[in-house]
């Protein structure tokens, strides 16, 4: 997976224009129970309170590109990748 980080940034400017400010989105986020893997503990299931919102967004491609997901198709098999990316959007949200 290219540098999630990077993906997470571009997400979190992503969801601060459809959401607003990051406070805004960023309150529904438990990060405890955070968890890229599992749709309505992922960010965008959180946020949304419904996963399936998610074609709204786009292809899986552009929720790979957005840090909403591993890869194309969910990788869920890939278990290091989304540990990573769960662990890039923990640190992100922590900073304010």
């Amino acid at each position: 997976m290219k540098k999630p980080a990077k993906k997470v940034r571009r997400g979190i400017k992503w969801l601060d224009l459809m959401f607003g400010s990051r406070m805004a989105w960023r309150k529904k986020v438990n990060l405890r129970e955070l968890d890229m893997v599992r749709r309505e503990f992922c960010i965008l299931g959180q946020i949304s309170g419904n996963y399936n919102k998610v074609n709204e967004i786009g292809s899986d491609n552009t929720l790979a590109e957005f840090g909403f997901c591993v890869s194309e198709g969910y990788a869920i098999s890939d278990i290091s990748a989304n540990e990573e990316l769960t662990r890039a959007w923990k640190k992100a949200l922590r900073r304010k």
